[in-house]
């Protein structure tokens, strides 16, 4: 056969193979945030306390570390509940749902606004328990509605059927009774709630009880949180009483007011809380009123060891936190500043008051002719605490002339990982070294910075780390000082292929798992060519490249020549490679794929030979061997082979070669290169006498089999056609993939 000829085979070929036609934070707990202990009743006309529907259940989903996950999967379900609420009149909004930024998701369990729901004396509520859970974690949310008693069944009188009293009965929670503290303290004794059925007076278990405050109160008191029940919260035993332990908070000196909620309290919706009782009585409060707590320390939250220019301002305020000896911070107290030596800077205020939490903050700025050490005091007014005291650094003025990146650009990392170097940039300057200058650094893309300004250091040199979120794509960060701009270009790529074994089959008949060395391969996954439209193919004569499209192929430890990279006519992820020539075969050899920074490593089989036979779909829609006349035409329905002429079949996979081809060669020019093993080629049932089998000279992983088509065989368009290899030392030959060919 002429040069020419073979390689218009070889180039309509390549692109049938190229066509082809077949990354956390790991959620450790969640918990309810609010929704947990609803209780309520459907029917205005026979409940006592405030009709209506469950309000929103919310929680939260955080790591080992209690930091929030975000776009973390929570799954919602109805694991207990009564008949008439559990299965035929109530259920879940979303059945999944993702948590924000915050950790934070939430979901609705809705029941009608009917009258219909009666109950008797011994079943006075129904309760559903509903579970967030995500990943190994999970939370339970308790849902009670009260049943409406029956009047017939009551001598006629409409009874409520839950009722709330206060334990022990002479404890009453009446209007105006107060509860005075000191910040960070508990009241003594506690607060017990009892919920039971009116009639019976059998307990209802997980009822929330919630201590509210008045909007406005600087003087507060809360609920001690129990575990699982939400925010300020406690829940019912199974004796149906709980106990909430009033913390004292807010600011010292002030007054307030607050109520007992009971059944949950949500201010927010526009028809009324959902609390099924407040205590006490309808419209009566509470009294709050909170005392100073023993100060105990001042100690510093942020903004030490900080430096800046003379005459520029430092990029951090300066904050810090008043406790009590308890460790609870103390609102509402004054704190002076001074700075040493006076007149190197200029603070925001001389004094400044603590929030409810105890914190408070100052600016500085330094005066334009500070230079070297610049210390600033934070004292408790009137008070012998030990002062702190900040320790910052004024930097001589110098002339910035420019900003460079010193590493840290044109990085890859994968989604939800952090980037492995920092990001680096350097303020120059003409007499001098620019430290202690602030720079801004901004961020588009899926990612997230360490902090959006840092200063320079003694060299001149700010950084910072840039942390990959949950999508892949492009990430852009901008640093800037001084008007001068640098830009950094990131990329967050995924995490890699999902590979099993069954990915793996034969590039010519597509054959799963027939693999041998130096057989061309393809396999077809989920990951292998994200962001790709269409096939990538290398130029298909002559050595291929190792890595294509950004992916890379190692089988056995030995890297792997790649074909084509890309979306197949059916739109699905395709490598086409060569199982490199020098892998051992053997039941579990590694292959490993990488795609970027991402990767993913399977084992799978690999064969002494695997023969595979290239088709392609034809005029009439049907799928035949691709095949050489001696004309050089290719065969087809309208164009069959010929009884007793000489055909070339294009396979790949008939092993190890004579003489040795190494990976990603092909049979020098005039060379004859044949396979080690016995080919034996098969047509309409019967063995047919084989010419050569021949390596190409041209294309990689490509076997030429030359064959004479019996005078004597069947006639069709449809007339079997196999190829079969006996590996050396072995007796059981390897077959192909039956094919079809148009025979006339």
């Amino acid at each position: 056969m002429n040069k020419s000829r073979f390689m218009a085979g070889a180039a309509t070929l390549a692109l049938l193979v190229c066509a082809g036609v077949a990354s956390a934070q790991t959620p450790a707990r969640i918990t309810p945030v609010s929704g947990n202990g609803q209780l309520i009743c459907p029917s205005l006309s026979y409940c006592a306390g405030q009709p209506g529907f469950f309000q929103t259940m919310v929680a939260k989903v955080t790591d080992a570390n209690g930091n929030p996950v975000s776009n973390a999967t929570v799954n919602w379900a109805v694991t207990a509940g009564d008949y008439y609420i559990g299965v035929d009149f109530a259920g879940l909004r979303q059945k999944t749902t993702i948590t924000d930024s915050n950790g934070i998701t939430s979901n609705n369990y809705d029941i009608p606004f009917t009258n219909a729901l009666t109950g008797t004396i011994g079943f006075a509520f129904a309760q559903t328990t509903v579970t967030a859970s995500a990943g190994s974690a999970s939370t339970n949310f308790y849902l009670t509605q009260g049943l409406p008693a029956n009047p017939l069944l009551n001598g006629g009188s409409q009874v409520p059927p839950i009722g709330v009293e206060v334990v022990p009965p002479g404890a009453d929670l009446y209007p105006g009774a107060t509860f005075s503290g000191s910040i960070g303290t508990t009241a003594n004794p506690p607060i017990k709630i009892r919920v039971f059925t009116y009639q019976l007076r059998d307990p209802v278990p997980n009822v929330a009880v919630t201590l509210v405050n008045d909007p406005g109160s600087q003087a507060t008191i809360t609920c001690a949180e129990q575990s699982g029940a939400g925010t300020n919260t406690v829940l019912t035993d199974a004796t149906g009483v709980a106990t909430c332990n009033p913390i004292f908070g807010g600011i010292a000196g002030t007054t307030g007011s607050a109520f007992v909620a009971v059944g949950g309290y949500d201010p927010t919706v526009s028809f009324g809380s959902a609390s099924y009782f407040q205590l006490p009585g309808g419209e009566g409060r509470l009294i709050v009123r909170v005392t100073a707590a023993t100060p105990g320390a001042i100690r510093i939250v942020s903004g030490n060891s900080q430096s800046a220019q003379s005459g520029q301002s430092l990029a951090a305020p300066l904050v810090v936190k008043l406790e009590s000896t308890s460790g609870v911070g103390l609102g509402g107290s004054t704190i002076n500043w001074t700075v040493s030596p006076s007149g190197a800077a200029s603070l925001g205020s001389a004094s400044t008051t603590t929030d409810a939490n105890g914190q408070t903050s100052n600016t500085v700025r330094f005066s334009s002719g500070a230079s070297g050490n610049v210390l600033v005091t934070a004292a408790l007014a009137n008070s012998n605490i030990t002062p702190v005291t900040f320790n910052l650094t004024a930097i001589p003025n110098v002339t910035v002339t420019g900003l460079q990146i010193i590493s840290g650009n044109n990085q890859s990392a994968i989604i939800n990982t952090a980037f492995g170097a920092p990001l680096v940039v350097q303020l120059n300057a003409t007499n001098g070294i620019a430290s202690g200058i602030p720079v801004q650094f901004s961020i588009t893309g899926p990612g997230t910075l360490s902090a959006t300004s840092a200063n320079t250091n003694n060299s001149g040199q700010a950084q910072v780390t840039v942390q990959a979120t949950g999508q892949a794509g492009a990430v852009t960060v901008t640093a800037s000082a001084n008007g001068f701009n640098q830009t950094f270009n990131l990329t967050v790529a995924p995490p890699g292929p999902t590979l099993t074994p069954l990915a793996f089959m034969n590039a010519a008949d597509f054959q799963r798992g027939a693999l041998s060395p130096c057989s061309l391969a393809t396999v077809i996954a989920p990951g292998l060519a994200p962001g790709l439209q269409g096939m990538v193919v290398a130029n298909f004569v002559g050595p291929l490249p190792y890595v294509l499209a950004n992916d890379k192929v190692t089988v056995g430890g030995s890297a792997a020549p790649i074909m084509s990279v890309g979306r197949n006519a059916g739109g699905a992820e395709q490598l086409t490679f060569q199982v490199p020539c020098d892998v051992t075969p053997g039941s579990s050899v590694p292959v490993t794929i990488n795609v970027g920074v991402g990767s993913a490593t399977i084992n799978i089989p690999i064969l002494a030979a695997s023969p595979g036979i290239f088709q392609t779909v034809m005029s009439d829609g049907v799928t035949r061997a691709v095949m050489l006349r001696p004309d050089g035409s290719f065969v087809s329905p309208q164009n069959p082979a010929r009884r007793g002429e000489n055909l070339i079949a294009f396979a790949t996979g008939l092993g190890v070669t004579n003489p040795l081809v190494t990976t990603n060669s092909v049979a020098a020019p005039s060379a004859i290169v044949a396979p080690q093993g016995s080919v034996i080629v098969g047509m309409a049932g019967g063995g047919v006498p084989l010419i050569t089998s021949q390596l190409s000279y041209d294309m990689v992983g490509l076997w030429l089999v030359t064959f004479n088509v019996p005078v004597d065989v069947r006639t069709g368009s449809d007339v079997p056609f196999s190829i079969s290899v006996i590996p050396p030392g072995s007796s059981t030959p390897i077959s192909s993939a039956g094919v079809i060919v148009p025979v006339q």
